[in-house]
């Protein structure tokens, strides 16, 4: 996982909030396709992928109507 950031309710990782917003479900992004585009070019500037969350981006990028990066 990634680095531990501690907090006084527990311990939040590097990849925790684009993990909470990669993993709404698909009606979602056809509800807010602005967020889905937002999302999506997020995405597209970073430049390396935490092992961690390959699987929910490439989920993501199925549901939300775009190739995912590799």
């Amino acid at each position: 996982m990634g680095r531990s950031i501690g907090q006084p309710l527990g311990a939040f990782y590097d990849d925790d909030l684009l993990t909470a917003a990669l993993t709404r479900r698909s009606p979602v992004w056809r509800s807010n396709p602005q967020w889905a585009a937002d999302l999506k070019e997020i995405i597209s500037l970073l430049e390396d992928i935490s092992p961690n969350i390959r699987k929910d981006v490439q989920k993501f990028f199925l549901e939300a109507g775009a190739r995912a990066k590799n």
